[in-house]
């Protein structure tokens, strides 16, 4: 796999729910790689994504599947896994505020091939507040073929300060 990163785009938000970056995938590349840092929600939270599309709607029908691992160093790790999601994956974790802090990498694969579905590849890590390490390990896809133009990362609950780089694989 190619390993030289083009800068995109650097976004963030603060008490928000969601970060959209929109017309980011572009037939420029097939592959992207976002960075995500300063993940610090006002509760306890996981961060999602989903895509948009190429009118820069969010796709929020059970069109992905997803499975992760949850690597703690303090229970065993777990499976986590869905194949009738209406979002594209749970990245990451944090405690409420994100004291310890969180990141992650995440590959998104043929976004801008609407003859192609779009496939997501993650890994997180953070810090659970009184138990230790934890991180992700996970991926997903899109089982739609369609023209993918977007991502929108988002919390369950609250808001949040969340800040995300894009590049684009070379």
């Amino acid at each position: 796999m190619a390993t030289n990163l083009e800068f995109i785009t650097n976004q963030t938000t603060s008490g928000q729910a969601l970060l959209d970056l929109t017309n980011v995938f572009t037939d420029n590349y097939d592959v992207y790689c976002i960075t995500g840092k300063t993940f610090a929600p006002t509760v306890t939270q996981n961060l999602a994504y989903r895509l948009l599309d190429s009118t820069s709607t969010v796709i929020s029908a059970t069109e992905y599947d997803w499975a992760f691992m949850e690597l703690t160093s303090y229970n065993a790790f777990v499976e986590q896994r869905s194949t009738t999601a209406n979002y594209m994956g749970s990245i990451s974790y944090s405690d409420a505020n994100g004291t310890e802090g969180t990141g992650f990498a995440l590959y998104i694969y043929n976004p801008n091939d609407s003859s192609s579905y779009t496939f997501g590849q993650w890994q997180a890590s953070s810090f659970n507040t009184g138990s230790g390490l934890y991180g992700r390990k996970g991926i997903s896809v899109h089982h739609s073929a369609e023209q993918i133009t977007g991502i929108r990362f988002f919390v369950f609950s609250g808001t949040m300060e969340f800040e995300a780089s894009i590049y684009g694989v070379k």
